[in-house]
């Protein structure tokens, strides 16, 4: 007997004649030479579509027994033969295995349908895949795309999202999203958000003000939504955003050109009819005073002329549309006394008061000197004396800063002990200091100065003075001085450092310009440039003086950044510390000028570094040094705040530099060996240069 496949049959050979033949092609038992009985019932594919589940174990366990019989037909028949077994028996282990092939045949054929069947599903997913794929990338492209989980801890950035943020994907996965939260936006916003995405389980929509890393603000038009699992549980949050920057800046130019102009009409009657009366009432005067004294008439004249010019300029600005359109006005600064800008102003409101009986008294800031525009500020001055200020009270207070009665009385009470406010008939008051504190420049400069920068520092003032080291740094973190430091300090504290450090030394800077360009240099060399600000000025006056800035290189990289971005072509620059023994000064410079530079080193490093600088001279140079000593004061108080600052420097700075008396450091120059050409005081604010041989 034989058994073997021949084409698509399973052929059953017993002598010479086919005994079973059987279709694998078509699952059909075609010819059975034995009782019908003993043939494989089950024809049909419909039979073993049931539950694949149970004949894939059926196959398993068929393919298993198969293996047996081969053994037992291959192996042992002739032993089956020789035991004299029964035909009958032999025949239907015979059948039997026939069966069990068919039965393997058909179950087989069956796993191949099903992978086929999983083949095409495969084909399916593949090509759902493919178009979601598509579709994401179409709105990764199109828009900007996070997902946090249920706390708003992210999880996923688009690329879009890294682009306007300015932040990796590393800075961004694992942060929470208010990361880029403007600290402007309303929180009430964020409530709304919350209460709809968290607990109505609804897509918030909506316009949103955000930060980026390098604190530049862009707008998102957004929608969040809440995903949800098959429970209605939030697992996680996706939302869309479109950028809106430019429809929004625009949107708000638009806004305050619009109350540029309504703010302008408004007030345009009351500037114009202030000198105009004045105008008038002078000339009436003497018109009816035909006898008036030559004096007096010089007098009234003279008031005529300064309201005509104050009305001059108000019709001038009037005419310039320009500036009411972009919202921007030209300020021609210049230094000006105090106390005549108030007089001139004064003189334009006196007819008035006299017709109304009205008498008006002064109290001077005598011996101030501002740098402002003269005109405005008459402007400003004007406004305050002609409107009625009714006061407020506690109460109104409350209402308009939405601080409660008790915070209001602390904050009022504290602010009246120190004449900033005054109280009349139950109503508050701004006094003059507090207009002086809320609007002049240095009082702000000062105040942000010591609030942001030297305030938590200064508890470890006694620290420092016995360490000889600025203990009061450690709140910013681990550096020797702040020098190096300044471009890792935090933003406020870098911007009020700079603002203070600036402002002394920027008020000077016009005078000390035209005092270097009297003396006809060609190359000069700035030691201690910082942020390269008096070079930017020098050269934008003056850009056929060479100049070079020598500093630490973290100062050099933001003078470079900045010079650079102003297209400046005749300043270099070298990174070092001067106070290397390595380093030296380059030779053959005219002027090498240090601005508020050395009060930043100790007696003994001063010395080291005046004595580098002499020994890079030769007869043509000049060094110039600009200081604020605090003994070439004007007056008092001037003194006092140039004093006060050497705390700074020992609890922040570096723990053993402060601001000079110029008696001590003129001892200082004489010992190097420097001759002292001359000196020149009242350069800016507090400002003094003295010129060295």
């Amino acid at each position: 007997m034989k058994i073997f496949v021949q084409k698509d049959f399973l052929i059953l050979e017993r002598g010479n004649l086919y005994h079973s033949l059987y279709d694998l092609k078509n699952d059909k038992l075609l010819i059975n030479n034995e009782s019908p009985g003993t043939s494989c019932n089950a024809n049909n594919k419909e039979d073993f579509a049931t539950n694949p589940d149970y004949w894939f174990d059926e196959a398993s366990q068929t393919i298993n027994l198969l293996n047996d019989v081969e053994n037992a037909l291959f192996n042992d028949i002739s032993n089956i033969i020789d035991e004299k077994l029964n035909y009958k028996l032999a025949l239907i282990v015979i059948l039997s295995t026939i069966g069990i092939i068919a039965l393997m045949s058909i179950t087989l054929n069956f796993v191949k349908n099903i992978l086929a069947s999983t083949t095409k599903l495969n084909e399916e997913f593949s090509n759902s895949q493919s178009l979601l794929e598509q579709y994401k990338s179409s709105v990764d492209r199109s828009f900007i795309v996070s997902k946090t989980d249920k706390h708003g801890i992210i999880t996923y950035v688009n690329d879009e999202f890294c682009k306007i943020s300015g932040y990796s994907r590393d800075e961004l996965l694992g942060k929470s999203h208010n990361i880029i939260r403007h600290p402007d936006v309303d929180a009430e916003v964020f409530k709304e958000l919350w209460h709809t995405i968290k607990d109505k389980k609804e897509p918030w929509f909506g316009k949103i003000q955000n930060r980026a890393k390098d604190k530049t603000v862009y707008w998102t038009k957004a929608i969040i939504n809440p995903i949800l699992d098959s429970n209605q549980n939030i697992i996680e949050y996706i939302g869309i955003r479109t950028d809106v920057t430019e429809l929004e800046n625009a949107m708000i130019a638009a806004l305050s050109a619009e109350k540029a102009k309504s703010l302008f009409l408004a007030t345009m009657s009351h500037e114009l009819r202030t000198p105009l009366n004045a105008v008038i009432g002078f000339s009436q005067i003497l018109m009816a005073k035909s006898d008036m004294p030559q004096e007096n008439i010089r007098l009234f004249v003279e008031k005529i002329h300064a309201s005509g010019k104050h009305l001059l300029n108000i019709v001038n600005n009037i005419l310039d549309f320009s500036k009411i359109e972009s919202g921007k006005i030209e300020l021609n600064k210049k230094d000006i006394y105090l106390e005549d800008l108030i007089k001139d102003t004064i003189l334009l409101l006196e007819n008035e008061a006299l017709k109304k009986e009205i008498k008006i008294t002064t109290d001077y800031f005598s011996n101030i000197t501002i740098n402002c525009d003269e005109q405005l500020l008459k402007q400003v001055i004007l406004n305050i004396l002609s409107k009625n200020k009714n006061g407020l009270s506690v109460e109104e207070l409350s209402n308009i800063s939405n601080l409660s009665i008790y915070a209001i009385k602390v904050l009022s009470e504290t602010a009246i002990s120190a004449n900033i406010l005054y109280e009349k008939d139950n109503k508050l008051f701004v006094s003059k200091v507090g207009i002086f504190i809320n609007s002049d420049k240095m009082t702000n400069a000062n105040m942000n100065y010591n609030h942001y920068v030297n305030y938590l520092g200064l508890y470890n003032l006694e620290e420092s003075i016995k360490n000889r080291k600025p203990e009061g740094l450690k709140v910013f973190g681990d550096w020797e001085t702040i020098y190096p430091a300044l471009s890792s300090l935090p933003q406020k504290v870098q911007d009020s450092w700079f603002e203070f450090d600036h402002f002394y030394s920027d008020s000077g800077f016009p005078k000390a310009i035209e005092y270097l360009n009297n003396l006809n240099i060609k190359s000069i060399l700035d030691i201690g440039g910082n942020t390269g600000k008096f070079a930017m000025e020098l050269s934008s006056k003056y850009p056929q003086i060479d100049i070079t800035i020598m500093d630490l290189p973290q100062q050099i990289k933001l003078a470079k950044k900045n010079i650079y971005e102003k297209n400046l072509t005749n300043v270099s620059f070298i990174e070092s510390n001067v106070l290397l023994n390595d380093i030296n000064v380059p030779e053959n410079i005219d002027i090498i000028w240090m601005s508020q530079f050395l009060d930043c080193f100790e007696d003994e490093q001063i010395e080291q570094i005046l004595l580098k600088v002499k020994k890079s001279m030769n007869k043509n140079s000049q060094v110039c040094i600009m200081e604020p000593f605090w003994d070439r004061q004007n007056n008092e108080i001037a003194s006092y705040c140039v004093i006060n600052t050497s705390p700074y420097f020992t609890a922040i700075a570096n723990g053993y530099s402060k601001m000079f008396r110029y008696s001590d450091f003129e001892k200082i120059l004489l010992k190097v060996g420097f001759e002292i050409v001359d000196i020149t005081d009242n350069i800016g604010l507090c400002q003094t240069i003295i010129r060295l041989k």
